[in-house]
């Protein structure tokens, strides 16, 4: 004996669509929306021939579905490409703060290098202007003490 309502006894479902076929069966009143789209209404008999065509509708969706695969592709290679440029300026950041530091602590070295080298210059320069100022002090004592001499 077949139930009528909610009720109904549970048939195999050997696919989707048949699957869809038993839970599109008018039943029970129900407050859930229905899952099915409406049928649109076409103005000429021409278009009701392109309605009524399951297959268009079932390209259509899947091209909906391919086009909405093709975006998401599309977003992760862009993010992956953004990621990939975050990287790549990330490391282009360190390579020239490296280089920057490399830079600083060579010329760094070769200023501390040339303030030695000025000051070794330098005390030899007060080396040398001190001999010389002893010689010439030597040749004044001694053209003195020749002066002396003289008179």
């Amino acid at each position: 004996m077949k139930t009528e309502g909610p009720l109904e006894p549970a048939l195999p479902a050997r696919n989707l669509s048949s699957l869809l076929l038993l839970t599109a069966t008018p039943q029970a009143p129900s407050h859930r929306p229905s899952l099915q789209r409406p049928t649109p209404k076409p103005s000429s008999p021409f278009k009701m021939a392109k309605l009524t065509g399951s297959s268009n509708y079932k390209a259509s969706e899947s091209m909906g579905g391919s086009i909405l695969e093709l975006m998401l592709v599309m977003r992760e290679e862009n993010e992956r490409k953004a990621e990939t440029r975050r990287m790549e300026e990330e490391q282009r950041r360190r390579d020239e703060l490296a280089t920057r530091e490399a830079r600083y602590l060579t010329e760094k070295a070769e200023a501390e290098e040339r303030r030695m080298q000025q000051k070794l210059e330098s005390e030899e320069r007060a080396r040398r202007d001190k001999e010389e100022a002893r010689a010439r002090s030597q040749e004044l004592v001694l053209l003195i003490s020749a002066l002396t001499k003289k008179t």
